[in-house]
C-alpha cells in the first residue's frame, strides 16, 4: 500500500467527516456475504465483524462500553480477561473454532459482533492473522496524547505492583528495561511508556493489511470533547444505527484513583518533544492535525509541579 499525504485509513474528524447513512446497508450486505457473519440466527456461531485493537490506556474500555450499549451489537464476554486470540497463530485447543465457540456462541440477532484486545495494535503479525482468518473483519483503533497515555500507563503499572520507580526515573530506565526484562505473565511489556506512544510504528502493519474502509482510527480527544458526534461514526463504521444515543457516551472508564503523583512541568514538556518525530509522521500519513499533542493538556498541567 502506498504511503503519502492521502489518508490510508478511515480517520474520524467529527468536524468534517460526515459520511452518508447509505454506507450502513452496503456494509451489512458485505459482511453478511460470509457464512455466519451477521446472520442474526439464534444458535448459530457468528464470526466477529469488528475488533477494537488498541491502543492501551487510550480509551478502549470506553469504546467497548459504547458498542456494548447498542442493541444491535454483541461484544465478546467477559471483557476481562481479553480474548487476545490474534496474538499468536492458531494452535491445537486454541484455534479458530475454539475462538468462535468461546466468545461468539451467544450472539443472538446482533447485526455487528466485536471484541476488544488492546495488545493487538502493538503485536507483530496480528493484522495478518486477522485478515487471513476473517477477510471481512474491520478494525477500530483509538489513539491518545502520547504523554497522557504514558502517565496513565505508569499509574497502571504502579497499581499493578510492577512499578516501583518514580516517574522520571521510570522514563529514563525504559530503554534498558525493554532490552533486559521479560514478563511472561503479561501479554505486553509493562514499562513501554514512551515506546508504546510512538503509534506510527505499530500502525504500519494495519495500514498495509487493511483497506481504508476496514480501518477506523479515532482520537481520545473526540471521545472527551464531542462524544455524541464520535459515537455516530463508531456505529456507522460497524453497520448499526448511528442515531442510537448510548448512556455510556460521556462516561469515563478505568479512571485512576486519587494519588499524589506530581511531575515537573519542564520534564513533561521535554517528554512531549520525544514524540515529535513519530507524531509528525503519523500526522502526515493520516492527513490529520495532531499539533495539540506537542503541548501539555489540562490533565497534564494538573500534574505539573514547580521546577523551583
Amino acid at each position: 500500500m502506498s504511503r503519502g499525504r492521502a489518508p490510508t485509513a478511515c480517520v474520524v474528524n467529527v468536524e468534517r467527516d460526515t459520511p452518508s447513512d447509505r454506507g450502513i446497508d452496503s456494509l451489512v450486505r458485505g459482511c453478511s456475504a460470509r457464512p455466519g457473519a451477521l446472520s442474526g440466527e439464534p444458535g448459530i456461531v457468528m464470526e466477529p465483524t469488528f475488533v477494537i485493537a488498541g491502543g492501551q490506556r487510550c480509551g478502549t474500555t470506553s469504546l467497548y462500553r459504547i458498542y456494548d450499549a447498542h442493541p444491535e451489537v454483541y461484544m465478546a464476554r467477559p471483557m476481562r480477561p481479553e480474548p487476545k486470540y490474534f496474538l499468536h497463530d492458531p494452535a491445537p485447543g486454541r484455534d479458530r473454532d475454539w475462538y468462535l465457540e468461546t466468545y461468539f456462541s451467544d450472539t443472538g440477532d446482533a447485526r455487528a459482533v466485536g471484541e476488544k484486545s488492546t495488545s493487538y495494535l502493538e503485536t507483530s503479525g496480528t493484522a495478518r492473522r486477522m485478515n487471513e482468518q476473517f477477510p471481512d473483519l474491520r478494525v477500530v483503533v483509538i489513539l491518545r496524547h502520547p504523554v497522557e497515555r504514558a502517565v496513565s500507563n505508569y499509574r497502571f503499572s504502579v497499581r499493578s505492583g510492577l512499578e516501583t520507580l518514580p516517574f522520571d526515573e521510570a522514563m529514563a530506565a525504559e530503554p534498558k528495561r525493554l532490552n533486559t526484562l521479560e514478563f511472561k505473565k503479561v501479554s505486553t511489556h509493562p514499562f513501554a511508556y514512551v515506546q508504546r506512544g510512538r503509534y506510527i510504528e505499530y500502525l504500519r502493519d494495519f495500514l498495509d493489511v487493511f483497506a481504508p474502509e476496514r480501518l477506523l482510527i479515532v482520537l481520545h480527544d473526540e471521545l472527551r470533547e464531542r462524544p455524541q458526534e464520535l459515537v455516530g461514526q463508531l456505529y456507522r463504521f460497524v453497520g448499526v444505527d448511528p442515531a442510537y444515543k448510548p448512556p455510556e457516551a460521556s462516561s469515563r472508564h478505568n479512571v485512576h484513583p486519587p494519588d499524589d503523583l506530581r511531575i515537573e512541568r519542564s520534564f513533561l514538556s521535554d517528554l512531549c518533544g520525544r514524540f515529535a518525530d513519530s507524531n509528525r509522521e503519523l500526522e502526515r500519513l493520516l492527513d490529520r492535525d495532531l499539533s495539540s499533542w506537542s503541548r501539555l493538556t489540562p490533565e497534564l498541567e494538573s500534574l505539573s509541579a514547580s521546577d523551583d
